[in-house]
């Protein structure tokens, strides 16, 4: 991938992602940047937020629970085949407000200007994660109460 991540999938239709001439992930553009395998090609492919977990259990068809430091999330997925995972999510795939499951609150540390978007840097209780929301006028130092819908937390590879 060259210098600017959103430069290379805005030119191609698919990639594919090598570390040490081994394929990680191959596929279109938008599948590998929206759910990569492994904490290398999410990093690689853009801004990433990185939550550890513990799998709890299956709480209905394809949906997992898994206790965080954050609380316990629900993610819409296959199997995790690990106990203890890395949950992975895009900051413009989280939502202003509370939601019906992954509500989270944290203090604005910092807001960066982009235009259309306004990135967010929260603490959430010692884990930073980023937030990418319209027209955001929250002051620094403020409380952030946002959610992430499970089908938007992915489980990364805990053997990559």
């Amino acid at each position: 991938m060259p210098a600017d991540p959103a430069a290379a999938l805005a030119l191609a239709d698919r990639i594919c992602v090598l570390d040490g001439g081994r394929i990680l992930q191959e596929g279109r553009t938008e599948e590998v940047y929206r759910a990569p395998r492994t904490r290398f090609v999410a990093e690689l492919t853009g801004p990433a937020n990185l939550i550890p977990g513990e799998v709890l259990g299956e709480t209905g068809p394809g949906i997992w629970s898994v206790r965080t430091p954050l609380g316990e999330l629900s993610v819409a997925g296959k199997d995790p085949e690990a106990r203890h995972v890395t949950l992975f999510w895009r900051p413009e795939q989280g939502l202003e407000g509370e939601g019906i499951a992954n509500t989270m609150s944290g203090q604005l540390s910092r807001r960066i200007f982009h235009g259309a978007l306004t990135e967010l840097e929260l603490d959430l209780g010692g884990l930073a994660q980023r937030l990418m929301l319209p027209r955001c006028t929250v002051p620094e130092g403020a409380p952030v109460t946002f959610h992430v819908p499970p089908e938007e937390l992915h489980f990364l590879d805990p053997a990559a």
